[in-house]
């Protein structure tokens, strides 16, 4: 994924030298045709290589809004991003179907190129391609009446370390054309690819380098990891204080008479899901709502107020989240890995939130999706499917079909949580019921038997009994 800067030192070093400066002239002059035609015709054939975003499957159309909410910051407030995916009763003839690439492209492309090891002039060419692909959503389209007078399910979504609002926006609509709210965050804590505000403030992806760097000026005697956790931990923490400021908006939201989403929203369910970072992210919050709930009066704790229902964990990197949290979390979660995060070390810190789980409730579970790798639940395998199966980063499933694995083991996970009286669809709509049903079944079918009755994922059974989990030798 690096290759372009990779090639470059490599000449330069060539050149660097006497004896070898003329292989220099000779590689540079030889592949400099080549890559000044792949600049050329790179956005004629990305667009040819273009594969569309999978069409949700639920009943529901589904509608998208770009919006900036202010909310409290350790300096007084803040602009933050979310882009929010919802049933809307628009069909997809009727509106307008968004960008994937967030606004400013200008920003967002040499950003994106950037964090695979682009060069921005070969990115900010390229950016073509990235308009050309659209989310399976409709515009700024009025929300569906809920289906019973206490509005749609929520779920809060929490991005990966070079992620941003859209880049998971497969699952956000698959969950939403499902009959969910789903409020898709861009972090302000430097872990998004870049974020961007219309009071002119960006923020650019904060390398640990970067930091440990600056650190260590101030603080010699503190070692790497030392600062390294001290680094990701802040962060963490801080996205977890974003999430519960943005419960509190869409409390807001949903009092507000005439607004456009005013008893839309039941936030009596209201679930956190995220992927790697944001996997940590989704731990860090439960622990965070814990810890709300045992400072409030009791006089306060009648309010309505944020405690996930349900918690989904992506791939979870669980280095950022401190001992701690582990502790204090009482929510159901489902971890869901790959297996490139299956690793002695991180399964070791997810055991220890299984642990503490267990001993309080019995609806915690985690699974791994068979042959998948940590990009495997984003948005991005598929939009660059060619270049990713050319070297060998995805599976042997085609994209599509894994992200559906993953659309039905989160949508029966957060069913499940679910009362009867809120997940009970009493519509005709005989394949969404059909999907739900099945997606449901399935989970209680690995919570009660603790097996998988499909190859496509494996469960770890032995994560409750307190066995450190060990890969086999592939």
């Amino acid at each position: 994924m690096s290759f372009f800067p990779s090639f470059l030192r490599f000449v330069h070093g060539l050149y660097s030298k006497s004896w070898t400066k003329p292989f220099a002239f000779l590689i540079g002059g030889v592949s400099l045709p080549f890559i000044s035609l792949f600049v050329l015709v790179s956005p004629w054939l990305m667009k040819f290589l273009l594969i569309e975003l999978p069409k949700p499957r639920g009943k529901f159309s589904v509608g998208n809004r770009d919006v900036e909410w202010k909310i409290k910051s350790k300096t007084g407030s803040k602009l933050i991003r979310v882009h929010l995916f919802y049933p809307c009763e628009a069909t997809t003839n009727t509106g307008e179907q968004p960008q994937w690439l967030p606004s400013p492209a200008s920003l967002y492309a040499p950003a994106h190129g950037k964090a695979v090891g682009i060069p921005t002039w070969i990115s900010s060419h390229v950016s073509g391609f990235l308009f050309n692909i659209k989310m399976p959503t409709i515009q700024n389209s009025k929300i569906h009446s809920p289906p019973t007078n206490r509005g749609f399910p929520v779920i809060i979504f929490s991005h990966g370390l070079f992620g941003c609002s859209t880049t998971y926006s497969s699952l956000c609509a698959e969950l939403a054309s499902h009959g969910f709210f789903v409020v898709a965050i861009e972090h302000k804590d430097g872990t998004a690819v870049v974020t961007s505000t219309t009071d002119g403030e960006v923020v650019p992806y904060v390398t640990e380098a970067s930091y440990i760097a600056k650190a260590q000026k101030d603080e010699p005697n503190k070692t790497v990891d030392e600062l390294r956790f001290r680094f990701r931990n802040d962060q963490v923490k801080e996205r977890a204080e974003e999430i519960g400021q943005i419960f509190g908006v869409l409390v807001d939201l949903n009092k507000k008479k005439g607004g456009d989403f005013f008893g839309c929203l039941d936030l009596a369910y209201c679930a956190v899901v995220g992927h790697s970072f944001g996997g940590a992210t989704t731990i860090e919050s439960c622990a965070f709502a814990a810890s709300k709930l045992n400072q409030k009066k009791e006089e306060e704790k009648n309010e309505l107020q944020f405690n996930p229902y349900a918690a989904i964990a992506l791939d979870s990197w669980m280095f950022p989240v401190s001992d701690s949290s582990y502790e204090i979390i009482n929510n159901p979660v489902m971890f869901l890995n790959t297996k490139s995060l299956t690793t002695d070390l991180n399964m070791g810190r997810i055991n220890r939130v299984m642990s503490t789980l267990s001993q309080k409730q019995d609806k915690s579970i985690v699974i791994e999706v068979s042959d998948t790798f940590h990009q495997d639940q984003s948005d991005i395998p598929l939009l660059l499917y060619w270049v990713y199966n050319l070297f060998g980063f995805i599976g042997k499933r085609h994209p599509e079909n894994t992200l559906r694995l993953n659309f039905d083991l989160c949508l029966g996970y957060l069913l499940y949580h679910l009362p009867d009286y809120v997940r009970k669809d009493k519509s005709d709509d005989y394949a969404e019921n059909v999907l739900k049903q099945k997606s449901i079944q399935t989970i209680e079918n690995l919570l009660t038997q603790g097996r998988s009755f499909s190859d496509d994922y494996i469960v770890h059974t032995w994560i409750t009994k307190g066995v450190l989990y060990k890969r086999p030798k592939e």
